[in-house]
């Protein structure tokens, strides 16, 4: 536009000419004026176009040409002549510049230092200058948009995660705390999208953005994946309680959404991060807030995780636990052992306990600490459990084909085998391929699901498998905040306690006195009761004496292949297998 005004002042020598942009709002603001001084350009800035506006204003509130030949007595130059007289200014002739759908975008102006009108060849020459603007206009509002369509989600009409980038490569690294990085991710978006149809996913995600982007105005958020949001968190008072602020936009999703007829209610977990020097960049913060995010949704969806120094660890340790799980799972490198279950009083086996065992492919044996994080992987989970039936199931018909007896399994399960009721589906296809019916299976509670069951979340699953005959039992009882009420409300067939070697426990009354009362309640429920971690015989004897007559344990047996179990049930224990005694 300068470079135009610059070309027209050189055809008409008294001519200065100016280019005004006119915004959606209907403030001009100068694009271009070479020849005019800054002065009277910002003069002009933010103005309101209306009918009495000068020339320009007027041209572009009337969307006609306006043609001014004396600006000291115009009426439409009343508030503006002075600045121009000063100039030198007599009169002044604005055109209108449309865009494509023929809306006033700018104004191209004529000052002329005399009293007149243009002539048919200057009207013919400004006619061209018009055309030449609307092209010019055109072309950048095109780039505009492609530069907005690059940077917004069509969604969401939110910025993007391109946008996100380049606001984050733009942060100031020189003071901590001055900005924090929050990931929002949302949990149930392809469960909407399974169940409702992706109409009611997009209408969801909509009301999220809208719903969140009021809430933390004016700090900024970025539709940076299908599910994931980004906030930069730049205000102080958010930054002075990031936990609060994260609660308040948990808090905005807790209102259902109408999509297509249905209410849907959205569910969300943050992870967040806060600069600090020693981070080096956004990038590590970006980093820092997703490591936050994986652990918060590992550690229970719904709420919100700050970073702090050593997670990154703790999630890369998880990450590489889940890859060789996983890799273990495709090569069939799970392998089940089992633990027996005695009477401590006849030495009979009561039960067998499948304990899972990876292996690497060197062929060695993977502690199962150094696996077990990977579990909190539902798919993992399901997967690992699915595998484990089937393994159970080949050596229940190994040891039938054995002419053998067919003793109770005890299986540990996982909150995401029993929230998403695939147990139930699981035993089906158990029983139906093997031979194992329902009481031949034990299902290994934790003290944190059985939690779960006991406030009723998943009561439902464990009371149907219990009504076909399957047993359930409480793992680890006392080591958690159970409550005694709980089994009431949510019963189990058996309980078990880790007693350890029971050392103290003969001469360190509390420990006495707690097995005593685990004895008494189970007996005044009905409840088995199991210990667990019996390493030596005074244990068992001491446990015997306190009334426990169920126990498993290394000076019981080891876990044992179902080879070693069949030469156990033989009577050929391989050697290194103990043969279980009665105390």
């Amino acid at each position: 536009m300068a470079q135009l005004c610059e070309e027209i002042e050189a055809m008409l020598p008294d001519i200065t000419c100016t280019v005004l942009r006119v915004d959606r709002n209907g403030l001009v603001h100068p694009l271009a004026g070479p020849s005019l001084p800054a002065d009277y350009l910002a003069g002009l800035d933010n103005v309101v176009i209306g009918p009495q506006v000068g020339s320009c204003g007027t041209a572009a509130y009337f969307a006609e040409p306006v043609i001014v030949t004396d600006i000291e007595h115009d009426s439409r130059w009343v508030r503006f002549r002075e600045p121009a007289l000063k100039l030198g200014m007599k009169a002044c002739w604005s055109m209108p510049i449309f865009d494509a759908e023929r809306i006033v975008i700018g104004t191209i102006a004529f000052y002329c230092r005399t009293y007149r009108s243009p002539g048919d060849s200057e009207r013919r020459f400004i006619e061209t200058c018009v055309h030449l603007c609307e092209i010019a206009f055109g072309r950048h509002e095109r780039v505009l948009e492609r530069e907005r369509r690059a940077t917004t989600d069509a969604l969401t009409q939110l910025p993007n995660r391109y946008a996100f980038n380049q606001a984050l490569s733009q942060l100031p690294c020189d003071e901590a705390g001055a900005w924090a990085v929050l990931i929002i991710d949302l949990d149930n978006l392809k469960v909407t999208n399974d169940f409702y149809g992706h109409d009611a996913g997009d209408c969801m995600i909509e009301a999220v953005a809208g719903r969140v982007a009021a809430g933390v105005a004016p700090d900024r958020i970025f539709r940076i994946g299908g599910d994931e949001f980004a906030i930069i968190v730049q205000q102080e008072e958010s930054l002075h309680d990031l936990d609060a602020f994260a609660r308040g936009i948990l808090s905005r999703l807790d209102d259902p959404v109408h999509c297509n007829g249905s209410l849907i209610a959205p569910a969300a977990t943050i992870g967040g991060a806060v600069f600090m020097p020693e981070d080096g960049g956004p990038e590590t913060v970006k980093q820092n807030a997703d490591f936050a995010l994986y652990h918060a949704k590992d550690s229970g969806r719904g709420g919100f995780i700050r970073y702090w120094p050593g997670l990154d660890t703790r999630i890369t340790h998880r990450i590489v636990a889940v890859r060789n799980l996983e890799s273990a799972l495709n090569d069939r490198r799970i392998e089940v052992h089992y633990q027996p279950v005695f009477d401590l009083l006849t030495g009979e086996i009561r039960c067998l306990e499948a304990l899972c065992r990876l292996r690497n492919r060197a062929g060695g044996v993977v502690p199962a600490r150094d696996f077990l994080d990977a579990i909190s992987d539902r798919r993992l989970a399901r997967a690992l459990t699915g595998h484990m039936f089937e393994l159970i199931g080949n050596d229940a018909l190994y040891w039938r084909d054995a002419d053998l007896e067919n003793y109770p399994i005890t299986v540990n399960i996982t909150e995401a085998d029993i929230r998403e009721g695939h147990v139930l589906d699981q035993f089906q296809r158990l029983s139906s391929t093997y031979p194992i019916a329902p009481d031949g299976i034990i299902l290994d509670l934790s003290a944190h699901l059985y939690q779960l069951v006991g406030r009723g979340e998943v009561n439902g699953q464990v009371q149907i498998l219990r009504g076909l005959g399957i047993r359930v039992t409480l793992d680890d009882f006392g080591t958690a905040p159970v409550s005694l009420r709980n089994l009431l409300t949510a019963p189990v067939d058996a309980i078990k306690i880790d007693v350890g070697s029971l050392e103290t426990a003969v001469e360190n009354g509390p420990e006495t006195a707690f097995i005593e009362a685990a004895v008494l309640i189970g007996r005044r429920l009905g409840i088995e009761l199991i210990a667990k971690s019996i390493d030596n015989r005074r244990c068992a004897a001491t446990l015997v004496e306190l009334g426990c007559q169920l126990g498993q344990g290394m000076h019981c047996s080891p876990p044992l292949s179902r080879d070693e179990i069949r030469d156990m049930l033989v009577g050929k224990p391989r050697e290194g297998i103990r043969s279980a005694t009665a105390v």
